[in-house]
């Protein structure tokens, strides 16, 4: 210790005043203690960690981030352990997750007009059902009246004007 400072008299618990709080390279955080000149809390080196871990950054931008050199960065995470993209496939998987989600819901739309379609096939499909039958109907008694009358009808229900 240097010459006149005793520990007793050093604060405990130091509080960043409001421009170290404002400045975003200082780092304040509740689990840090008080930084040294040049360093950088463990809480920001693990987030670092993991962001260079999973991918999204490298030593550069994290050095660029941090204020320090990218020895500083490449030194701390050899000391941590940590490889460069050794989780990416977490990345990969959600975006692998996100395109499938899309996919079903595609699919889903798909399915929607498909089935809205098929409605309109079997409406379609009775409807020629009763025409044909009276149709049949008009053949056995040689009076078409009848069938005229129900081409007229299904014409009316779907919406279609027929020329007389």
């Amino acid at each position: 210790m240097q010459a006149g400072i005793n520990s007793r008299s050093l604060p405990q618990n130091p509080q960043p005043s409001e421009k170290q709080k404002e400045d975003p390279k200082t780092h304040w955080n509740e689990s840090c203690v008080m930084p040294k000149k040049n360093s950088v809390c463990p809480v920001m080196w693990d987030h670092c960690a993991d962001l260079y871990e999973v991918g999204f950054k490298n030593g550069r931008q994290i050095a660029d981030f941090l204020g320090v050199s990218p020895q500083t960065v490449m030194r701390e995470m050899r000391k941590r352990g940590v490889t460069k993209g050794l989780r990416a496939y977490e990345s990969v998987r959600k975006f692998e997750a996100e395109l499938d989600r899309q996919k079903l819901e595609r699919e889903k739309e798909e399915n929607a007009e498909w089935f809205r379609n098929w409605d309109r096939f079997e409406a379609l499909t009775k409807a020629i059902g009763v025409l044909v039958e009276a149709l049949e109907e008009a053949v056995a008694v040689n009076d078409f009246s009848y069938a005229r009358e129900m081409t007229g009808v299904l014409a009316d229900r779907m919406g279609v004007k027929l020329k007389r």
